[in-house]
């Protein structure tokens, strides 16, 4: 039996690291969003020493949606949000950051499409028209890269494949959630890259990206160029390999 669009659960995934300062806004703002959405709220608690445990251990109780996963030691935003979806029940799951640059109000726009039959992962794209970006001049740079090399590879157009506000159909659960070649914020590259071989609809929607909650605690854990350039070049080679093998298995 089909679930009705309007009573299909969202689950929101929060992967969560250091953001004592953020998370409780955060929570507030997407439970206000969301409530006219059958939903809940899954927080994957990814080993902080900040006192963010303490935090969600108060909201727990104030928010009967509410889910806390935890981590004894800091596994990697990729590795956080597989450990979620272990734990979901929903019927589209939307992942965001918990530091306030993305706008729970676009939750929305981004699960309708899913919603509609329209596709399977939506992306929410800071590059696409209607959009907003809030990147340093180096790692813009290096997104543009990735977005072009992505589209080569998956012959679709991408134009933020970093972004890390998305939402997935509960179908391709299986694939997102078998990723264990990332750690950082190449998941996102990866999720993009295997979604796209099996054959799933990918869609874009314009999203306008905020300045984080609380802009002077902390540092963005998206300001990691080095480590993501390396991981993403392997990456790709290793899809790249991948793909070469398949064509020449079919070719023989």
């Amino acid at each position: 039996m089909t679930t009705r669009p309007e009573q299909q659960l969202v689950s929101i995934v929060l992967p969560v690291y250091n953001e004592a300062e953020n998370i409780e806004n955060v929570i507030v703002e997407v439970s206000k969003s969301c409530k006219d959405l059958n939903h809940e709220i899954i927080v994957s608690e990814d080993g902080s020493v900040d006192g963010t445990p303490l935090i969600l251990m108060d909201l727990v109780q104030s928010f009967d949606r509410l889910k806390i996963i935890s981590s004894k030691a800091r596994l990697g935003k990729a590795q956080a949000i597989t450990e979620a979806l272990r734990h979901v029940s929903g019927d589209i799951v939307v992942v965001m950051d918990p530091d306030g640059s993305h706008d729970p109000a676009e939750i929305h726009k981004l699960i309708k499409p899913i919603m509609q039959g329209q596709a399977d992962l939506v992306i929410g794209s800071r590059f696409a028209k209607g959009g907003r970006a809030h990147l340093h001049i180096f790692n813009r740079f290096l997104s543009h890269i990735a977005n072009l090399i992505v589209t080569l590879i998956t012959s679709g157009r991408i134009s933020d494949a970093f972004s890390g506000f998305r939402a997935y159909s509960r179908r391709v659960m299986n694939v997102v959630g078998g990723i264990t070649d990332s750690k950082y914020y190449d998941f996102e590259i990866e999720s993009v890259l295997k979604v796209s071989r099996v054959g799933f609809k990918v869609k874009e929607v314009p999203i306008r990206e905020r300045t984080r909650y609380s802009f002077w605690y902390g540092k963005s854990k998206a300001n990691l160029p080095a480590r993501i350039f390396v991981n993403l070049i392997k990456l790709l080679v290793s899809d790249l390999i991948t793909t070469t093998k398949k064509r020449m298995f079919l070719r023989w």
